[in-house]
């Protein structure tokens, strides 16, 4: 009958380390890398004792990790992540935090987490609305990045957790003609609403992105062509630069 070994966190390990510990670490980096391709994710080791901390505070340690601070009023654009990933990452954790806040992180187990899920869903608590699936499996996917880096992840958390499934899209349906014809007979009802009105018929016109439309500036717009240019700053893709056509209703 194969025995079970207890394998220690190596990052609550202070001094030197002997062999025996030593190999024990090897073993549970192994299971942690295997976990982190499990997740998709890179696993990166947070400081000694981390899994002591509540998860407003191993957040804040996560994410400067994830980041390039900034050196007096120099500016860099070398980042680990993008600026829009990070900004989704402080999202989720100010969602996590209305729950998990003061929580440290060994204190939080299966249980927890399958009560976030409930909660986070049917709006259990001080969120302002109801989240979907994906949004969910986001949010508890990074809580699961961070704990991997402290180090409180567990093989048996692995074994018994279980996520919500993936719904193919939070996203609702488009507006049907006749909804987009009431939404900007609406919109063209009052001058201070003007700003609105035009954004959507650009939108509607070019099919751009909310991002993209962001991003436009006057001199991406060639109306002898009838041409918008998508910034790279605003495309989904980076590496592609693209131009949309819209037609005369755009600023006739």
């Amino acid at each position: 009958m194969a025995t079970q070994t207890t394998v220690p966190n190596p990052l609550s390990e202070t001094g030197p380390v002997s062999s025996s510990k030593a190999a024990q670490s090897t073993v549970y980096d192994r299971g942690a890398n295997t976990r982190s391709r499990q997740h998709g994710f890179r696993v990166v080791p947070m400081p000694a004792g981390s899994s002591n901390l509540d998860f407003d505070d191993a957040f804040d340690i996560w994410i400067a990790n994830r980041t390039v601070t900034s050196a007096g009023d120099r500016f860099s654009s070398a980042r680990y992540i993008s600026e829009r990933t990070e900004w989704d990452y402080r999202q989720y954790a100010r969602a996590l935090s209305k729950m998990f806040g003061k929580v440290p992180l060994c204190g939080i187990g299966v249980g927890e987490l399958r009560e976030y899920h409930r909660a986070r869903a049917f709006c259990d608590g001080s969120w302002h609305r109801q989240a979907g699936a994906n949004r969910i499996r986001k949010e508890v996917g990074m809580l699961v990045r961070i704990m991997c880096s402290a180090g409180v992840w567990t093989e048996e958390l692995e074994m018994l957790f279980e996520p919500l499934q993936h719904e193919d899209s939070d996203i609702e349906r488009p507006l049907a003609p006749d909804e987009q014809r009431h939404f900007l007979a609406v919109a063209a009802s009052k001058p201070e609403w003007s700003l609105v009105l035009h954004y959507t018929i650009a939108a509607l016109q070019t099919c751009m992105s909310t991002n993209e439309l962001r991003t436009l500036r006057l001199g991406d717009i060639s109306l002898e062509q009838r041409t918008v240019t998508v910034r790279i700053e605003g495309a989904k893709n980076k590496f592609r630069r693209r131009t949309r056509a819209f037609s005369l209703k755009i600023y006739s």
